[in-house]
């Protein structure tokens, strides 16, 4: 591990959280972090879950990269060998997934749930016409493929429970959207995949 590694890892932060908020802030005047003024709810719960995952699992590739011990250790050595071009491959294209399907989203694009402020309309065109969920596809593929870089107890115990997590927090969400939209996601959820292939 390098500290090439850490900061592709860190790209996914920046790009995918902070600049996200950052551009739709800029273009459309408004925050799409509904997540802080959200009661509380299952989602907002999961996304917690989510969040604390994600920072474990930063802590453990930092750790594994400037931490010689934490390295050598059960917890922190890798168990299997992933063909680096494999491993980037995967990590860079879930990278540009997750960045294009939020500029996909537009104004609908929010970060958390909060029924005074949900989208207006579906979005069922671009990426969403053939996976309901590509932004968390992205983000979870980018993940998947950088613990693939030094694939240790540590960092695929915390991909696999932020999987985990993000999947409950599509199902809160499609809870959200079908109170919101009713027959209209209904046919949409017919039409398009939770994930594209599944």
């Amino acid at each position: 591990m390098t500290s090439l590694h850490v900061a592709v890892a860190s790209l996914h932060v920046v790009l995918g959280h902070a600049g996200s908020s950052l551009l739709y802030r800029a273009r459309y005047r408004r925050s799409p972090l509904v997540v802080y003024r959200a009661q509380a709810s299952p989602h907002r719960s999961w996304s917690r879950l989510a969040g604390a995952l994600a920072l474990g699992w930063g802590a453990a590739l930092v750790a594994t990269t400037y931490w010689a011990w934490f390295a050598a250790t059960w917890l922190g050595r890798a168990r299997v060998d992933v063909a680096p071009a494999l491993a980037w491959t995967l990590a860079l294209a879930g990278l540009a997934l997750m960045v294009v399907a939020q500029a996909d989203m537009g104004d609908a694009f929010r970060i958390g749930q909060d029924q005074r402020d949900g989208p207006l309309a579906l979005r069922e065109r671009g990426l969403h016409a053939v996976c309901r969920n590509p932004i968390y596809v992205g983000s979870w593929l980018a993940l998947a493929g950088m613990t693939g870089w030094h694939p240790s107890v540590a960092l695929v115990g915390a991909c696999l429970g932020v999987g985990v997590a993000m999947h409950q927090l599509v199902r809160a969400e499609e809870r959200f959207l079908r109170a919101r939209f009713g027959a209209a996601f209904d046919a949409y959820c017919a039409r398009v995949r939770r994930y594209g292939v599944v």
